[in-house]
C-alpha cells in the first residue's frame, strides 16, 4: 500500500503541473497565430476546452493528493470515481497513440513531445488502475 500511496502521490503532482501548464498552454501552441482565420466562435470554444481540460487535470491531481486515504478504502462511491478515473486516463491514453503520436514523424521535438505524453498516460492509466485493484 505504501508504494501505491507514494505513485498516487507523483500522479497528483504529474496531474496538478500539467493542469497549471494549460495556463500557459495556447501561447506554446501560438493558437493567436495558429486560429487566426478561424472564426470567433471556434477560437473561443478552444480557450475554453483548454481551461476546462487544465481544470480537470487539476482536480484529479488535488483528489490524488489529499484524498489518497478515501481512495484506498474500499466502497461503491469510491470504485465508481476510481472506474471513472481509470476510463478517463486510459481513454487519453488511446487518443495519443491513435491521435498525437501521429505528429510524432514532425520532428525530433515532436517525436520527444509523443514518447513523453504516451509514457505518462500510460503511468497514469497504470496508476489509477492499480488503485481501484486495491479495492477488492
Amino acid at each position: 500500500m505504501r508504494l501505491l500511496t507514494l505513485n498516487l502521490a507523483l500522479a497528483g503532482v504529474l496531474l496538478v503541473g500539467l493542469g497549471v501548464l494549460h495556463v500557459a498552454l495556447p501561447a506554446l501552441l501560438r493558437w493567436d497565430r495558429e486560429l487566426a482565420a478561424a472564426s470567433p466562435l471556434n477560437r473561443e470554444v478552444s480557450y475554453v476546452h483548454c481551461f476546462f481540460v487544465g481544470l480537470t487535470c487539476l482536480m484529479w491531481g488535488l483528489l490524488a493528493l489529499t484524498g489518497t486515504s478515501q481512495l484506498l478504502r474500499p466502497g461503491p462511491v469510491t470504485r465508481l470515481v476510481l472506474i471513472g478515473a481509470v476510463a478517463f486516463w486510459a481513454s487519453r491514453l488511446v487518443i495519443q497513440v491513435v491521435i498525437f503520436n501521429r505528429h510524432a514523424r514532425r520532428s525530433r521535438g515532436w517525436l520527444g513531445l509523443s514518447a513523453a505524453g504516451t509514457v505518462l498516460w500510460l503511468y497514469l492509466t497504470a496508476v489509477w488502475t492499480w488503485t481501484l485493484a486495491a479495492q477488492r
